[in-house]
Parts: structure tokens; sequence; C-alpha cells
């Protein structure tokens, strides 16, 4: 039966920990609960909210995913008198397990940036900020002619060999193999002492950095050697590069107001402002789910307009003076868009766990006008 752990390696295959930022790493992971207690229903909510923890309980889940940290800055007591140690209380009389996915899940591919650019109809050129850049690996063993395809579809079945859109990409060359086996061996080929040569393939494919260790595992695996001979080697090649914010441009030429209330009605925002000129027709556009959108780079005027979550005033104000215009729909409207989409992939990689979002797992404002 699928066990916290289960959907813990299910969410970090999705977004990497090593993604995060890095003063953000410390915050990420299981909050609570135990790795090994199995799991049939998981709520997902953007907070840990006492509601979003209740609505839980209610439904029976065993556990609970976040993109907000619960403990963000620390739970300094666990009393029921102080806010963060109430819902602390809450998390392990309910026996539930929460895990946070915060920075990691901003960045990934699919995460809470590229669900906001989606939303919008954003044809995305690039990142605003660029965090990381994924590299690659040569792998190359040594496969007796027997086991050469045995040894190609563990690697291609690992994950190795992707280049670009092709997958399964290798190279392989005939070659002569020795080796003296020890006396205390037991050699595929040969005997103990006798001196060998071996019609070999030399094998050779690439590996996304990250995958390295799962590769190699499945490459011993499938491998009849009690010694395999293998070389791994840093390449400059870059696999992929991750990063905070997208940029592009929107499907058509539109004015701010019109932008404005498309993007409310694709949030879903109760709390959508703008700032600019409501007439002014707006094309190229950033997007910054959550807060702390990078105004030095925004400034720079790649962008007629940014579409964030929340943005400081004097943010605002430097940004309407630079030329670009800006709207903010509410920091928990900006991120929940990745919630559906997140457990649409968990439910296909983890059958049999029935996955929900949590409608109480938001906070945001609302705004109000004169009665």
């Amino acid at each position: 039966m699928p066990t916290v752990q289960t959907v813990i390696d299910a969410l970090e295959a999705f977004a990497p920990p090593s993604l995060a930022l890095p003063d953000d790493r410390p915050r990420i992971g299981l909050h609570s609960g135990v790795r090994t207690v199995p799991v049939a229903r998981v709520g997902l909510a953007v907070d840990a909210t006492l509601g979003a923890i209740e609505a839980a309980g209610k439904k029976g889940a065993e556990m609970v995913v976040t993109h907000h940290p619960r403990f963000y800055r620390g739970c300094a007591s666990v009393s029921p008198h102080d806010p963060n140690g109430r819902r602390a209380v809450a998390m392990v009389t309910a026996n539930i397990a929460v895990y946070s996915a915060h920075t990691n899940l901003d960045i990934a591919p699919g995460g809470t940036n590229d669900c906001l650019a989606t939303a919008v109809g954003l044809d995305v050129h690039g990142f605003l900020v660029e965090t990381a850049v994924e590299r690659a690996v040569k792998l190359a063993v040594y496969v007796p002619k027997t086991h050469v395809e045995a040894v190609r579809r563990a690697l291609d079945d690992a994950g190795a060999g992707a280049i670009g859109n092709y997958s399964g990409c290798s190279f392989r060359a005939a070659g002569i193999g020795t080796f003296r086996a020890g006396p205390d061996t037991s050699p595929y080929l040969g005997t103990p002492g006798g001196f060998e040569e071996a019609e070999e393939f030399k094998l050779e494919t690439v590996v996304e950095a990250r995958h390295r260790d799962r590769v190699v595992r499945a490459m011993l695996a499938a491998h009849p050697y009690e010694e395999v001979a293998y070389d791994i080697y840093d390449l400059k090649n870059r696999v992929q590069t991750y990063g905070l914010g997208r940029w592009g441009a929107l499907p058509s030429t539109e004015t701010l107001e019109a932008l404005a209330a498309r993007v409310a009605a694709a949030t879903g925002s109760t709390m959508t402002q703008y700032s600019g000129k409501g007439r002014r027709r707006v094309r190229w556009c950033a997007v910054w789910a959550g807060a702390g959108a990078p105004v030095d780079v925004l400034s720079a005027g790649r962008c007629d307009v940014v579409i964030t979550g929340e943005l400081g005033h004097h943010e605002v104000e430097t940004l309407n003076d630079s030329g670009i215009d800006v709207i903010t729909v509410g920091h928990g409207f900006s991120e929940e868009l990745v919630l559906r989409p997140l457990a649409a992939e968990l439910r296909r990689v983890v059958p049999g766990v029935e996955f929900f979002v949590i409608g109480a797992g938001r906070i945001a404002m609302r705004n109000c006008g004169p009665a």
C-alpha cells in the first residue's frame, strides 16, 4: 500500500528539493507525520491553515501537501495559546502528515509560475531569474556481448539517454576486454586464476546529473559481472535551465483593464487590482506567482505589464515610473492554480490514492467598496 514516503517520492520527482532556493531548503519537506504510515487520501492546499487541517481530517486524509511551509519563521512553542503552536497541535492530534514544496514548486516545470502563465495564455519566452542549470554526465560501461541489450534497456528504463525530445539515445563500440579473476571470485566468464579475453561492447549514454545514482543502480543490477568496469564524467552540455518567474507574449494585444478582468476570471481572484493606464494596450507580459517579483529585472523594460500575487507600494511606484503596468491577484490566488494539475500528476504516478484540493487552504483578502 502507498505510504507517506511514496507520496513524497512522487512530489520530489516533480519538484526536486535541490531546485529550491538555498535559504528555503531547510523549510521544505516533511513538517509532521511518519514516513512509513499508509495513505489512502491526500489533501492539497496552499497553506496548512487550521481550516485546511480540519477539512482534511473530515475527509479522512492521512496527509496534506502544501505550497507554503507551515513553520516558515519557526515554531517557538507548541502551546495551544500560540498561533503556530495551535497549528502544530492540530497536525499532531489529527494524526496528519504535512509536507511542503515551496520555491522548488515555484521553479519546477509545471509548477506555480508555469500554471499562472498558462492561466493568462502566456507564450513563454524565458525566466525572469535563472536559478539553476542542469548539466549531464556521460556514463560509459563495458558489457559482454550477451548482455549489452539488457543493460541498454535498463539504462533506458531508468531515464538515461534523453537528448532534447529524443529518448533511448546510446552508442556502442565492439572490442576485447581482458581480466584475470582472483582466487576468491565467481566470474561470469572464465575461471578464478585464469586470464580471460572477452568480446565486449563499450556502451555509452548521457544522464541528467540528478538521475545519475538511479541510473547507475539500474545498470549494476542488469550487468552480469561481479565487478563492473564503468566511467562517469561531467559534460558541459546544458540539459535544462531552471528559474523563477516567466515572461513572454500574450495571445493578442489588449487593454490593461481588459487583461486585468481576464486574469481575475482565469485565477478566480476576488481581489484583483491594477496600476497603470487602463486603456493602454499591452502585449509583452511577465508573471511571478506569490510575492517578491524582481523589480530591478522588470524595470529593465522587457515587458509592458507584470502579473503577480502581491507587490509593495513602492515597488509598484518604481515599475510604473519605468513604464510597466502592474496587476496583482492576491498571493494565494496566484499560487493555488498549481493544485489541481499537481493532484492530477500525483494520481497518475501514485494509483490507488485519492488526491483532492482543500478549499479552506488559502489565505486571501477580499476587496470591498462603499455600501
